[in-house]
């Protein structure tokens, strides 16, 4: 891992790259959304990111967080000012500063992650030229992961193997789906820098076959389904990964059939992929398509009901979407999940998913 100055270069690097798009020295733009705001200046104190506890503001010449109030700061963060204050009469105060210090011309501002009541505020406090700030910018950058989030990343992933391995090896008559997910929980609460990515999805019998089932307190018999889909976040970068297995000793020939489609699906996907290492454009809708065309062939199409996968990193769904409609080419360095899926309503579904680094 780097050191912290080194870390704080990288985010530099980072912030410079992404002001190169506005060739304006009076340009300045607003963050609001909490993985980009930590993606460029490292501030990770978020308690509850659906709330506003933070903005980031860039310049050619200034970066500032706007934090809320009740933050206690531990440690600086080179190249970056803070300032208390983002809400109501603080967060134009704040504004109206930067601006002007600034001599701003015109302010990029993050729509998509903007309270309507946000975006009136700082309309009414500033008079410039205010633009919704294209996202593609940002995820230009962000898609392409470079090798210290590689490494948390790949952090991620082991130890998410290893919390999935105690799950499956505490798998016994009688337990409840909600017991195993406190295990889960608990056993990552073990682990320095680590937490859930997402609440864990383990579903029993023909739970399984609602994707996003979340534990209830059905409890485990002999010869059912269970599906486990869990991740680890590890310093601030996530992991998924699902397994499918059949509790007992006798499993069901639509179970060994369905199980078999599925793996063949994910094994298609994965050898489409390698042509991106080999040079061959490869885009996400012709990995959702060599996925998809395994599973349609076998008769199960309708009930692949989501993408063959999605992108991942500081947050768990990111771009790029693996469907069938998207012509994104997809390049080295990015991380994505591949996860087929086969849903029978009423029976139990089957889900086979890794995280991989392109």
């Amino acid at each position: 891992m780097p050191s912290n100055n080194q870390f704080d270069q990288i985010l530099l690097q980072r912030r410079k790259k992404f002001l190169a798009n506005f060739n304006q020295t009076k340009t300045s733009v607003l963050f609001a959304c909490p993985a980009d705001i930590e993606y460029f200046c490292g501030f990770s104190n978020f308690l509850v990111p659906t709330e506003r506890e933070a903005f980031l503001y860039l310049s050619q010449d200034c970066q500032t967080d706007l934090i809320a109030s009740f933050f206690s700061l531990s440690k600086k963060i080179q190249g970056v000012n803070f300032s208390k204050g983002c809400h109501g009469t603080y967060l134009q105060n704040n504004i109206k500063n930067l601006v002007s210090r600034d001599q701003a011309t015109s302010l990029f501002v993050d729509y998509s992650s903007l309270f309507v009541d946000e975006l009136k505020l700082i309309q009414q406090t500033i008079n410039l030229n205010i633009f919704p700030l294209n996202k593609n910018l940002v995820w230009s950058q962000r898609l392409i992961k470079d090798q210290t989030e590689k490494n948390k990343i790949s952090q991620a992933k082991n130890l998410n193997k290893k919390l999935l391995a105690k799950i499956t090896n505490s798998l016994v008559e009688g337990v409840s789906e909600k017991q195993l997910a406190v295990i889960f929980e608990s056993e990552c609460k073990k682990y320095p820098h680590a937490e859930l990515a997402f609440p864990i999805i383990i579903a029993f019998g023909h739970h399984s076959a609602n994707p996003h089932h979340q534990p209830s307190h059905k409890k485990l018999k002999s010869e059912t389904v269970v599906l486990i889909d869990c991740g680890v976040k590890y310093q601030g970068y996530c992991s998924d990964m699902t397994r499918t297995i059949w509790f007992g000793k006798n499993p069901t020939q639509k179970f060994l059939k369905v199980e078999a489609v599925v793996k063949n699906a994910y094994r298609q996907a994965k050898k489409t992929l390698l042509k991106v290492k080999q040079g061959q454009a490869v885009s996400a809708a012709q990995l959702d398509q060599a996925a998809r065309q395994v599973i349609t062939s076998a008769g199960f199409g309708a009930q692949f009901t989501h993408t063959t996968g999605h992108g991942l990193g500081l947050e768990i769904h990111e771009p790029p979407s693996l469907n069938g409609q998207n012509p994104v080419q997809l390049k080295s360095n990015m991380i994505i999940t591949i996860e087929p899926g086969i849903y029978l309503e009423g029976k139990f579904g089957y889900r086979h998913e890794n995280t991989i680094i392109v």
